[in-house]
């Protein structure tokens, strides 16, 4: 506050001294009370002051409140929906022996095209090969209805169980040998394909018991890495199955073995071609399959960082020998008995992995 230039001069000059009414009344103080009444002034001030930062914390804490309803209430709306667990049907009820039903007899439709294209293989019988071919023509139906039956009635989907997921690769794969007969008179390989598909639609029933993939663990990542590894373990599997055959040929060949299995599979040069056109199908699958796993477990992981387990190795040695097999194939040529070889180790690994996610849904370590 000013005081002027005459008063300024006066305190500056004559050093007088001056109650506190007139420093008040200047505005050097702020109040002035007397002597008995210091201490309950202070208090006042004191009170009114506690009062204040007391109104401040009060509406502090409201703010917090609400900041913290409000986070709950948008991670809420983020968090994916939970689909409706449907409820299992009472124990002795129609319902799992129906799926049990749809089990075993796709299971022995299988097992029985297997044996007649083995037949096929070993024979070269045109009349059991149209029977195989029959087999599969009634297994496939089967097999969609088991896994219809096992998603509405169990509520067992592919997306909660790695037993869907492998009751829906087996149909995959099955349905790329069918695709690959419609263009290539390639029919006898179903001597090969047929006991990989009936594999893993056995394994499918492993661990029936496991709880579901908790619905907060769901993302848009998991679908989406669940289906194209299916596709991709569906186009290796045939692969597989043309690189198997091929050694077989091959060796026969060898030993001038040219009867039998060595007259009814299909020429080295298809077998070698087929199978390399399988792998140009399955791995960009599988890398989009890697990266969209690693994705997925950075974004659940709670450190922010991804672990490898020894299943997920097994995926990523999977990667590597089929890329290396792809690389060696079109850059120096690597044809024929290597690229076969090679093939095979990688499907292996692949199944590795499968086997891996098995046992950890069945209690052990992965």
């Amino acid at each position: 506050q000013l005081v002027g230039w005459g008063r300024t001069r006066e305190l500056l000059l004559l050093g007088d001294t001056y109650s506190a009414a007139e420093c008040a009344d200047w505005g050097f103080l702020e109040r002035v009370v007397a002597n008995d009444s210091l201490d309950a002034e202070i208090d006042k001030i004191e009170d009114s002051y506690e009062k204040k930062i007391d109104r401040i914390e009060e509406k502090l804490a409201k703010e917090e409140r609400e900041l913290r309803e409000d986070e709950a209430e948008l991670a809420r709306r983020r968090r994916p929906r939970a689909r409706p667990r449907r409820r299992a049907a009472a124990p002795g009820s129609p319902v799992p022996n129906l799926i049990t039903a749809l089990f075993a007899a796709t299971a022995l439709v299988y097992a029985l095209a297997w044996a007649l294209y083995l037949v096929v293989l070993f024979r070269g019988s045109g009349g059991v090969g149209r029977f195989a071919h029959r087999a599969l023509a009634v297994a496939v139906p089967l097999h969609v209805a088991f896994l219809v039956a096992d998603f509405v009635i169990a509520g067992h989907s592919p997306l909660d169980h790695i037993q869907g997921t492998l009751a829906v690769l087996a149909l995959g794969v099955i349905v790329a040998f069918l695709v690959a007969t419609m263009r290539h008179d390639v029919a006898v390989l179903g001597a090969f394909v047929t006991p990989v598909t009936l594999l893993f639609f056995l394994a499918s029933s492993l661990g029936r018991s496991v709880g579901p993939v908790p619905a907060g663990v769901r993302t848009l990542l998991l679908p989406l890495h669940v289906g194209v590894n299916i596709l991709g373990v569906a186009a290796f599997a045939f692969a597989f199955a043309t690189s198997v055959a091929y050694v077989l040929q091959e060796q026969l060949l060898r030993r001038k073995h040219v009867e039998g299995p060595s007259e009814q599979l299909p020429s080295l040069e298809m077998l070698d071609s087929l199978g390399f056109r399988a792998i140009l199908v399955g791995f960009p699958l599988l890398t989009v399959g890697v990266l969209t796993g690693a994705a997925w477990a950075y974004r659940e992981s709670p450190a922010g960082t991804i672990v490898l387990g020894i299943t997920q190795g097994f995926g990523l040695l999977a990667w590597l020998i089929f890329a290396t097999v792809l690389l060696l194939r079109v850059a120096w040529g690597w044809r024929g008995r290597r690229a076969a070889i090679g093939t095979i180790l990688g499907f292996g690994c692949a199944v590795a992995v499968l086997a891996g996610y098995v046992v950890q849904a069945s209690g052990g370590a992965s």
